[in-house]
């Protein structure tokens, strides 16, 4: 939630004793109104607790620490709202997410007021939420615009139990005829309030908001590093303008010396007004490995008044690495696609999850990809691939759509079970001529974890993280005239025609999928998989080739062929050993390099295949 406000704050509306601020024995003289459903509104109860949804143990069965919650609190429950309380019924409640509900206070005389905030104590838990406030000026006949917040609480995150949150009531100015109300588009889990006040704003309260450009990657290669700008949004919520407003950037090496700085200088910035996306300066990293600390300070006249000071300060990191591309310095949680996202209930559960990178300097080799699994022993033999694409995005809508990416590289991977999420893997990667894959400059390419799934059963979970935001970096980065994206996601039956969107989960999440390079001098490839022995003739082949495993006992044996933009063009279940072999057709298959990936119960390998007409 919002920080909480200074003490002794000067109340207006509401405060200890007042049974409509404290919700005392009901709602009194507040309306609760359900928009989406009527019936599925705002109900108070004595507890304070939002206790009988399906997924309320241990968050909504604590209830709201407010200082009246004895005499009972404002409850949405949005979870029991959408099951009823069973676990096995999601989407089957007597109301289904999403629900809209309003609460809105009754009429307050606020005469001769200026420059209110709302401030009220929460407990709220999040899935896909929205939280907003409005205000009228005559009773209610119109309103003003949301004001939404609560934005830094995430994905099945929670709030503190005693959150205080004061929102300032943009544009607001009092009348005899004024009241406010909480919107909650609910979408799992509860929304708590109790103990609403209004009060005046602090004098001088500036702040910088939770939309600010960090850098393009959290690790870059030293050999791949370039400048990058900066942005962050500024508000002023107190209730004067402010002057000589100024922004700084200041980047020091983590235990050693200030590498930059720079400004950005705003002048006044007055009441109500937010200052946004402005971007500004332009930063090279040093020539030297080692992580470093960006800090946007905020500056301004009468800063030294501002009662609020820890939103004066945003920090980030980032590294110069010795050889690793990564979005992230570490996986927070596993990721798994909602079954909503495929459109046909029963379409394979195949879905890839990857990570944009822009390589400056050509010539070094992608030498192999780290990535992370999230629920390895719950699916041990199954296969992912890692697939390297160079991307051009020709129609300029930042989707690596399947005709703008061409695979350069490529490796699969048997799960085996015992593969943790905190600990990365890591394979090789080659080309489609066993050489290593040499990068070039000045070009886009995009990693990809992809499962590719033969039932819709089977849920291979991926690891992300969710500590880094790359939205205002995007923007930025466009607005300087170099786009640049983090995470990249698909989710189809058929990866093979699913667009890879740069939106991903969204722009705060970013998978744990790394790429390593090296230089060329150094290079080794060992990334094709040769565990079986096999014999493949003829190779080149022009319309027949038969697959063998010489030395092997008779298995079941899985052969897939794939080509150069990652499809695989055929699948082909068969007996293989003990001098059975299998024959595929490849008359109909354009000439060009494949790969052959065979797996049997004895272990995988990849062979290229040339076709030739």
């Amino acid at each position: 939630g919002t920080p909480p406000p200074p003490p002794n704050t000067n109340i207006v509306w509401g405060g200890p004793g007042d049974p409509n601020s404290e919700f005392d024995g009901g709602l009194n003289d507040w309306t609760a109104v359900g928009i989406t459903y009527p019936d599925a509104n705002w109900v108070w109860e004595a507890d304070g607790k939002a206790d009988q949804g399906a997924f309320s143990t241990g968050t909504g069965t604590l209830g709201i620490l407010s200082p009246s919650v004895a005499n009972g609190a404002m409850v949405f429950d949005s979870d029991f709202y959408d099951n009823g309380g069973d676990p096995n019924n999601i989407g089957g409640g007597p109301y289904p997410a999403p629900q809209v509900a309003e609460l809105i206070s009754p009429v307050m005389d606020l005469e001769g007021e200026e420059a209110l905030a709302v401030e009220f104590n929460q407990y709220t838990r999040n899935f896909q939420s929205t939280y907003a406030v409005a205000w009228s000026d005559d009773g209610g006949a119109t309103w003003s615009d949301p004001i939404f917040f609560n934005q830094d609480i995430g994905v099945n995150e929670q709030s503190p139990r005693n959150d205080v949150v004061r929102v300032p009531l943009k544009y607001a100015t009092g009348t005899s005829q004024f009241r406010i109300k909480f919107i909650y588009e609910a979408n799992y889990y509860f929304w708590i309030i109790d103990d609403v006040k209004i009060v005046r704003r602090t004098n001088h309260e500036m702040r910088i908001n939770d939309w600010y450009a960090i850098a393009p990657n959290y690790q870059t290669p030293v050999t791949q590093r370039e400048p990058f700008g900066f942005l962050a949004d500024i508000e002023n919520v107190g209730a004067y303008d402010e002057t000589n407003v100024k922004l700084h950037m200041v980047i020091r090496q983590v235990g050693g010396d200030t590498v930059y700085t720079d400004f950005y200088d705003y002048g006044t910035i007055a009441r109500d007004s937010l200052a946004e996306n402005q971007s500004f300066g332009n930063f090279l990293p040093p020539d030297m490995t080692g992580i470093y600390r960006a800090e946007y300070v905020l500056e301004y006249d009468s800063i030294q008044a501002d009662e609020i000071t820890d939103n004066n300060e945003v920090t980030f990191f980032f590294e110069v690495s010795d050889s690793t591309f990564a979005k992230e310095d570490g996986g927070t949680r596993t990721i798994y696609p909602a079954a909503a996202n495929w459109e046909d209930p029963n379409e394979p559960r195949s879905w890839a999850y990857g990570n944009y990178y822009h390589v400056v300097e050509g010539g070094m080799v992608a030498s192999s990809a780290s990535f992370a699994l999230g629920n390895a022993g719950d699916v041990p033999g199954e296969l992912v691939y890692l697939s390297l694409y160079k991307w051009t995005d020709t129609d300029g809508d930042a989707q690596c759509d399947p005709d703008e990416r061409e695979l350069v590289g490529i490796n699969f991977y048997e799960i085996q079970g015992n593969e943790v999420p905190i600990v990365p893997v890591t394979v090789g990667l080659t080309d489609f001529n066993d050489d290593p894959v040499i990068l070039e400059a000045n070009t886009d390419y995009v990693l990809m974890l992809e499962y590719v799934a033969d039932d819709n059963t089977t849920e291979v979970e991926f690891v992300a993280s969710d500590e880094f935001d790359y939205g205002a970096m995007i923007l930025n980065s466009a607005q300087m005239g170099a786009p640049r994206y983090a995470s990249m996601l698909g989710i189809n039956g058929d990866l093979t025609v699913e667009p890879y969107s740069s939106i991903g989960f969204g722009w705060d999440l970013v998978p744990v999928v790394r790429l390593n390079v090296t230089e060329l001098p150094n290079a080794t490839n060992e990334a094709l998989l040769h565990t079986l022995e096999t014999r493949i003739a003829p190779n080149p082949a022009s319309d027949v080739v038969h697959i063998a495993l010489p030395d092997s006992r008779a298995t079941d044996a899985e052969l897939r062929l794939i080509n150069t933009q990652g499809q695989m063009v055929l699948f082909r279940q068969t007996r293989l050993g003990a001098g059975q072999q299998a024959s595929l057709d490849v008359r109909d298959l354009p000439t060009g390099t494949y790969f052959l990936l065979i797996r049997t119960e004895e272990g995988l390998a990849t062979r290229k295949l040339q076709i030739a007409h």
